[in-house]
């Protein structure tokens, strides 16, 4: 088995460590900033399907896609589930205000004790429903 003399391996690794540096700096000088995939013309079809009252645009629930619902029907779907009273349960609004500032009292102090990190730090979840 060859074993390179230590005299030859600093210099490689010398020349690797400044050719890293170099594309390091040139990242931070001019990050990639990704080409758009869509022409002008289908960036502001998007734009103004987007904008549109009529319609609602979600992420499909698998495989990267987009669905797009008539706002009506998604809505008329979401009031149907949220309907269901084994699984929500609708709250008075001052009563859910009393009950964010009670728990965020509590998540501020374990973060200030050091008993959750930031990470852990949770984030109220909305209604958002998949198709």
């Amino acid at each position: 088995m060859f074993t390179p003399a230590l005299t030859q391996v600093g210099k490689e690794v010398e020349l690797f460590e400044t050719l890293v540096e170099m594309d390091i700096q040139r990242i931070l000088r001019d990050p990639f900033k990704p080409r758009d995939n869509l022409t002008s013309e289908q960036r502001n079809a998007l734009r103004s399907l987007q904008e549109g009252v009529n319609i609602t645009i979600k992420p499909a629930d698998k495989g990267g896609g987009v669905v797009i619902f008539d706002t009506r029907d998604y809505e008329k779907r979401a009031e149907e589930l949220l309907s269901v009273k084994e699984h929500y349960q609708q709250v008075p609004p001052t009563r859910l205000e009393i009950l964010k500032k009670g728990i965020g009292k509590v998540i501020g102090k374990g973060l200030t004790a050091g008993w959750i990190c930031e990470a852990e730090n949770p984030i109220s979840p909305a209604f958002y429903r998949l198709p």
